[in-house]
Formats: C-alpha cells, structure tokens, sequence
C-alpha cells in the first residue's frame, strides 16, 4: 500500500482510502501511518462516548513508518 500511494501522489491532487472500523481490525490505525489527514464517520447517538474517546486515543498515538 505504501508503495501504491508514493506511486500515485504525484498523479493526483487526492487520494481517499476507505478503512472499515478502527476498533474492529488493525487496518485503520496502519492506513493512518500513510495518510496526510484522517477523517473519521460516526453515526452520532449509536457510538458509544468511550468509544469514540478510545478511538481518538488510538488513532492519536500512531507513530509513523
């Protein structure tokens, strides 16, 4: 994945990557590590607050590759 991005940065302005749950698989948090920015969708009144609090805490401490 890593190569595919630094492939296509120059040919486009921007790349969206769809991830599925942070707190289900490890995909998100290592697609973070690759990304410029990360923005996060959440149904609001069916995510649970500590949920979303620990979600934001791990996404937070991902250390780039």
């Amino acid at each position: 994945m890593s190569q595919f991005l630094i492939a296509h940065r120059e040919e486009y302005d921007h790349i969206f990557i769809d991830a599925p749950p942070v707190l289900a698989v490890t995909d998100a948090p290592v697609l973070t590590t690759l990304s410029d920015i990360v923005l996060v969708v959440m149904e609001a009144g069916r995510v649970p607050v500590k949920a979303a609090h620990h979600m934001r805490e791990m996404l937070a401490n991902v250390r780039p590759l």
